[in-house]
């Protein structure tokens, strides 16, 4: 079987490498697969993150910037489904899975005449969130072209893989045969990100961390679905919180410029601080160096639907979470297992408290006992089992 992979993200991206890289090496792995070919959205600077894994082949397609966001998109979404129908035709592909609701939605613009499965992964209402969010408006066209594109793939993928229940169980409430829809949370190759005490040791000395401090880490982006200014208002609580033994770490796309300028909005002492953005095959030593994990995900009503990357990363090395209600399975989750602390941002001290007794268990008894959280909800086993059952409805002729 030969298999046509299409990510939404430019090949370097941290999601590009977090969400896609574990799938394809997972993919590589099976029988069934002669050949995989990766197709990203390429806007700037490139990186062949396929190089290393078996049969694999990265076709890169080339956006071209219009000067303008909508027009950019546009131009993205009438070239590439012919750059797709090419690639189909040359690589002789057997199936074609998507990676996210916008790299679906290209492929079902490509796939309208042609008789080729696809698969949709990561399928969420991607439209709904972003107006959410306030990222998009309205009346934003591509708001209107995605929710389209959704409505289709609800109709036309031949499976959805979506990444929470709560969504699964929407889909069917919709009409959506439930034949149709697999569910997968973001998974990952936990033991890349299993807790390391040396690790922990090494960046701790090089940050002049001290055993008896209490460090938070958080990864990641501000804005759109995530918190801003209401992320740096929790970070500058929870030094009032935990006092003088309080270090913070921050690891984000965004410059340490516009990173410092908001925390010393929130009078933070900058030199507790520690922001940089490291490649993401090093994240997993400064989570290891860390106590807990802050997790801003705003929790609007779509959030419900969604699975954050990182709380799976969080949860392999065993950190405990603050995440607020409402955000994918992942806050069920620790409401019934642990893993973590549900809490509200605007009034964390309570959440803060019962993390602060939380953590008095120990580092390394928490890493133990959280790491098998991700063993059962985020194993690249699940990852695993998904596809298999995906290739065996395939040959199957399974169609629904």
């Amino acid at each position: 079987m030969n298999i046509l992979y299409v990510g939404y993200w430019p090949a370097s991206d941290t999601l590009t490498q977090a969400v896609i890289l574990p799938r394809l090496q997972l993919l590589s792995e099976q029988q069934e697969i002669e050949k995989i070919i990766f197709c990203s959205i390429e806007r700037g600077s490139q990186t062949n993150i396929t190089k290393n894994i078996p049969k694999t082949k990265w076709i890169a397609f080339h956006s071209k910037n219009k000067g303008n966001v909508l027009l950019t998109k546009f131009s993205d979404f009438t070239e590439l489904p012919p750059f797709l129908i090419e690639i189909i035709q040359v690589e002789k592909i057997d199936l074609v899975i998507a990676n996210s609701p916008l790299a679906g939605g290209a492929c079902y613009l490509a796939l309208r005449k042609i008789r080729i499965k696809l698969v949709v992964e990561c399928f969420e209402p991607h439209a709904e969130s972003m107006l959410e969010s306030g990222v998009w408006r309205y009346w934003d066209l591509r708001y209107w072209i995605l929710r389209y594109l959704e409505t289709n793939l609800k109709k036309h993928a031949w499976r959805l893989i979506t990444v929470s229940y709560h969504y699964t169980k929407k889909l069917v409430s919709e009409g959506v045969s439930g034949s149709k829809i697999i569910t997968m949370p973001n998974c990952l190759r936990i033991e890349d990100f299993r807790f390391q005490q040396d690790k922990r040791n090494e960046i701790r000395n090089s940050l002049a961390i001290s055993d008896n401090q209490i460090v938070g880490v958080y990864v990641g982006k501000f804005g759109g679905i995530y918190y801003d200014k209401e992320a740096y208002k929790l970070f500058a609580r929870a030094f009032l919180f935990f006092g003088e033994r309080f270090r913070l770490i921050i690891l984000t796309g965004h410059t340490v410029l516009e990173v410092s300028d908001n925390l010393k909005k929130q009078n933070v002492d900058l030199t507790k601080v520690f922001i940089s953005s490291v490649p993401h095959s090093q994240v997993a030593n400064y989570l290891s160096a860390s106590d807990f994990a802050f997790a801003t995900i705003k929790p609007t009503p779509t959030r419900l639907y969604c699975c954050p990357v990182k709380n799976g990363e969080y949860w392999a090395n065993g950190l405990p979470i603050l995440l607020e209600d409402g955000i994918g399975d992942d806050s069920d989750i620790i409401k019934k297992e642990g893993g973590g602390i549900i809490f509200n941002h605007q009034m964390p001290n309570a959440g803060f408290n019962e993390l602060q007794q939380r953590m008095g268990e120990g580092r390394s008894f928490l890493a133990h006992k959280i790491h098998a959280i991700a063993e059962k909800h985020r194993s690249e086993k699940l990852m695993k089992a998904v596809y298999q059952k995906v290739f065996r409805d395939y040959s199957e002729k399974a169609f629904t």
